[in-house]
């Protein structure tokens, strides 16, 4: 694992593009896959051996698709830096000044 993989209690709201980010951080695609065979495969074996033919195919088709999520994840394109108080000014400085205007910033001495 790469980063501290604890959570906070309660857990601060996220986006969800904050919480696919956080996940791609804490661990790589080999972790996760790891992780959550390591979870599932319990799960999936009393799942096998106890329940009728129907269930235990609906338990390991559910894995399955849990298994292309995490994949999917890190196929997402990461997310936008965010913006400077700086940058969002000067972004949305077009919409409130005429194109007329030029904007002069000078460099700090």
């Amino acid at each position: 694992m790469r980063t501290n993989d604890t959570l906070p209690f309660p857990p601060t709201p996220l986006t969800p593009e904050q919480a696919l980010h956080n996940f791609r951080q804490a661990f790589t695609l080999e972790e996760a896959r790891d992780q959550l065979w390591r979870c599932l495969q319990p799960r999936l074996l009393a799942s096998i051996r106890a329940e009728a033919p129907e269930a235990a195919d609906r338990t390991a088709t559910f894995c399955a698709h849990l298994e292309q999520l995490v994949a999917a994840i890190y196929q997402l394109p990461a997310p936008a830096p965010a913006s400077t108080p700086l940058a969002t000014a000067l972004a949305s400085l077009g919409e409130t000044v005429s194109h007329n205007w030029v904007l002069l910033i000078s460099p700090p001495e």
